[in-house]
């Protein structure tokens, strides 16, 4: 409810709602934002599902009931492809049409990927988290995300283009330290100062949302975060995006990333066991600390100068990073690897 109040709130004063998020009803039962959506249709009357694709296997069965009610409340529903607007038509729906995705309308950009840069046309597909769920074939999956990063952390780069990761993490260390103990404050610094300067290429927003896939190959977007460092940032960034942002709130993982945060727990402990090359449980939990500290770091900075004392979820999750910094401290001596 927090979520979308601001939604439902601009609703009262609107003439029209339109939804488009195009796999919205698509995959399972998408309870939150049916129940959203239905809310919004009763403030204002007018109402359209843009751009739409509706997989047919879910709207099958007494369990999915709800979800056909909530499709034939809207005013308008444009399908973007025939498989949704056959099964729609067939299903009674007199409020549909068969419109074509407004991606395809757009003018065409050509994006600056020199590490990718072979001289060969490039499609882009975007690699759903969904996939997680339903490939068959998992682990090619993760074997390509992670080869991926490799192949960036491998990458040189002149010092004078990107930012240096070591030093931003240094600031943040600073500030951090004002809110722990004395010693264990220096302790952070001093840890993060002696990460040597690295000069190596990094995402810096590594996730799944922000990979694509094109021919059995992945591609990158979001760009605009690249800068260099020593992996263990990476690791950092990666560890928040998956577990550390949605540690007190799981519903995070479902609006962010778009799966469960079970999924994205066990993304993130396969991405470490390829990375890191190990299964060996304890070696893991020695590396992922060291990512651990730079990221719950990066966290409470971000949520104390987002004014996290003034909330309730902002004090817990300051709390949180404040608990796990401390303790970790206590057992991580070094943040190389």
């Amino acid at each position: 409810r927090k979520t979308f109040r601001h939604t439902v709130k601009s609703a009262e004063s609107s003439d029209l709602i339109v939804s488009v998020g195009g796999d919205t009803y698509s995959y399972g039962k998408s309870c939150e934002l049916t129940t959203i959506d239905n809310k919004l249709r009763k403030i204002c009357k007018n109402s359209v599902l843009w751009g739409c694709s509706i997989n047919p296997e879910f709207l099958k069965g007494d369990e999915y009931k709800y979800k056909i009610r909530g499709l034939k409340d809207f005013s308008l529903i444009t399908a973007r492809e025939s498989i949704t607007y056959e099964t729609l038509k067939g299903m009674g729906f007199d409020n549909v049409k068969l419109f074509p995705d407004p991606a395809f309308t757009l003018r065409s950009k050509t994006p600056e990927t020199p590490m990718f840069d072979n001289g060969k046309d490039i499609v882009g597909i975007n690699l759903s988290p969904l996939i997680i769920t339903y490939e068959e074939s998992k682990e090619q999956t993760f074997r390509c995300y992670v080869d991926l990063m490799k192949k960036i952390h491998s990458t040189v780069v002149k010092p004078e283009d990107m930012p240096d990761m070591r030093q931003i993490a240094i600031d943040w260390a600073k500030f951090v330290a004002e809110y722990l103990p004395a010693d264990k404050g220096a302790k952070l610094v001093s840890m993060i100062e002696a990460v040597p300067v690295d000069h190596h290429m990094m995402h810096g927003d590594y996730h799944i949302k922000n990979v694509m896939m094109q021919n059995g190959e992945v591609l990158l977007i979001d760009m605009d975060t690249l800068c260099m460092g020593h992996p263990v940032f990476e690791m950092a960034s990666v560890f928040l995006a998956y577990v550390g942002y949605s540690e007190n709130d799981h519903s995070i993982s479902q609006s962010f990333m778009g799966v469960p945060h079970d999924i994205c727990e066990q993304i993130w402990d396969k991405t470490c066991r390829l990375y890191y090359g190990t299964d060996d449980e304890e070696k893991l939990r020695e590396l992922t600390d060291k990512a651990k500290v730079i990221g719950y770091t990066r966290m409470m900075r971000r949520t104390i100068r987002r004014n996290g004392f003034d909330t309730e979820a902002g004090r817990k999750d300051i709390e949180t990073c404040r608990k796990h910094i401390e303790e970790l401290l206590d057992t991580v001596t070094t943040l190389e690897f």
